[in-house]
Order: C-alpha cells, then structure tokens, then sequence
C-alpha cells in the first residue's frame, strides 16, 4: 500500500482491478459512496495473488447521486485517481457496469439467492423488529 501510495507501484501491481471495478459499480448501482470513502476501505490481501481486494461492509446508500460517477475519476476521492490510469481497471468498470445493470442478471441473480435473502431478512427482524423488507 505504501508503494503505491508512494507511486512507486501501480494500480495493477497493488489491487485486484477487476474486483475494485466490480465494487465501485454495485455501490453506483445502490447509490452508494460510503464504504468507498478513503478512510471507510477495508481490504483483504489475497496470498494467491498478493493482491488487495475490498471487502464490501456498509452501504451508506445516503450519498443520493443520479450521475454515473464511477464512471469519471474527478468524481471520485484522489486516492482512485491512478486507478483510471489503468486500462484493465477502466475496461473492468466499463464491462461491469454493462453486466450488473442489466435486468436479467439482477433477477437471475436474486433469485438464485432467494432462501439466503430470506434467512438474512429474519435474522435483521431478530435485532429490528421493525425492519421492513
């Protein structure tokens, strides 16, 4: 992190850009900016590829953009900024926002997750009574 921080090391030297791509555009599609905020990050080093990759924790959908701002790096926090420099991350952006956006892949996508959605719902009634699905 430090090297690439540093720039000494690029993008694609420290970061997975394709599960960076894949995070960034489930978080446009949710209206999302929180968990990209530089200091919400949480990352997870893969020891297969010496990678990092985000973990994914908190939505924060209060952010209520109606722009692709994934799309642009001025939009996002300087930290992603060299991320654009990269071909394979931007191509990854691009091909993801295609693919999830689509509504065939949401639908296949929610209801081959149909029981554990559920499950995940009766769990949230356990501490919020209250929680409306």
């Amino acid at each position: 992190m430090k090297a690439y921080l540093s720039c000494e090391k690029t993008t694609e030297q420290v970061f997975d850009v394709q599960k960076w791509g894949t995070c960034i555009v489930i978080n446009r599609l949710m209206r999302g900016k929180y968990v990209l905020r530089w200091h919400n990050l949480m990352f997870y080093l893969n020891s297969k590829t010496n990678l990092l990759e985000p973990i994914g924790f908190d939505l924060g959908s209060q952010f209520k953009n109606k722009v692709a701002w994934h799309i642009f790096p001025k939009n996002m926090e300087s930290f992603y900024h060299s991320f654009y420099d990269s071909k394979k991350f931007v191509k990854a952006l691009q091909l993801e926002s295609l693919r999830l956006s689509k509504t065939r892949y949401m639908k296949a996508f929610l209801t081959s997750r149909a029981d554990e959605i559920k499950r995940n719902i009766k769990s949230l009634h356990v501490e919020r009574s209250n929680y409306n699905s």
